[in-house]
C-alpha cells in the first residue's frame, strides 16, 4: 500500500515502485513522461518601491553621472531634476546603463536629483530540482547545487515528497545542500522550495 505525505503542496512528486505521482488540485495523480512543468521551479517576484532617494554623485557642474543603490526594474525608473520628471533617451535628458544615470547636460550645483523606481527585494523559489554535484561517488552522502543563494531559514526540502530537516538530514553552505546519509540519487528526486533576499 502506498504511503502518501500528508499535507503535500501543490505539484509536489512522489515516487512509488512502478509509477510517479504529482499533486494537483486535492488529489494525487499520475505523472505523465511529458509533465515536466511538475518538476521545474517556479519563482515568485517580490517587488518594493524605491524612493524618492538621491542618486549617488556629484552635482558640481562637471558630472553627468549618477549611480542608484539597486537595479531597477524594467520601464519603472523615474528620474526627477529639481521636481521636474525627466525624459529618458540620447536626444533628451538622460540615458541609463545598469545603475548609473547618465546626464546630456551636467546638473547645477544647488540643484536636486531624485529617482523613484522598482526593485526586486525577494524571490520565491517553488519546487526546484537541484543539480547533483558532478563528483558524486557511489557510498557518498549526495550533495546538490540550488540555481540562488537561499535564505537558510525559509528552506523546505522534499526528497521524493518527504520533508526532510535542515541540519538533521541535511546542510546548508551557501548553494550547496549535502545529505547527512548515503542514499542512491538515481532513485530520488529532491525539490526545493526557499526564499533568495535580494
Amino acid at each position: 500500500m502506498l504511503r502518501f505525505p500528508a499535507n503535500p503542496t501543490y505539484g509536489q512528486v512522489f515516487i512509488g515502485a512502478r509509477r510517479t505521482w504529482v499533486y494537483r488540485e486535492s488529489f494525487w495523480d499520475v505523472m505523465d513522461d511529458n509533465d515536466s512543468n511538475t518538476v521545474a521551479s517556479t519563482l515568485t517576484k517580490n517587488v518594493i518601491t524605491v524612493g524618492p532617494v538621491a542618486p549617488t554623485g556629484a552635482i558640481d557642474s562637471e558630472n553627468t553621472e549618477f549611480v542608484l543603490d539597486h537595479f531597477p526594474l524594467t520601464e519603472t525608473l523615474r528620474v526627477y531634476y529639481n521636481g521636474l520628471l525627466q525624459k529618458r533617451g540620447e536626444i533628451y535628458d538622460y540615458t541609463k546603463d545598469e545603475k548609473t544615470i547618465s546626464f546630456l547636460d551636467p546638473p547645477h550645483p544647488g540643484s536636486t536629483i531624485t529617482v523613484v523606481y522598482d526593485r526586486l527585494s525577494s524571490i520565491e523559489v517553488m519546487g526546484e530540482v537541484p543539480d547533483l554535484d558532478v563528483c558524486h561517488c557511489e557510498g557518498m552522502a549526495p550533495k546538490y547545487h540550488l540555481d540562488y543563494l537561499p535564505e537558510t531559514s525559509s528552506i523546505m526540502l522534499y526528497l521524493n515528497g518527504l520533508l526532510k530537516k535542515i541540519n538533521e538530514d541535511y546542510t546548508v553552505n551557501g548553494n550547496d545542500i549535502t545529505f547527512t546519509y548515503v542514499f542512491p540519487p538515481e532513485y530520488f528526486i529532491v525539490q526545493v522550495y526557499y526564499r533568495v533576499n535580494l
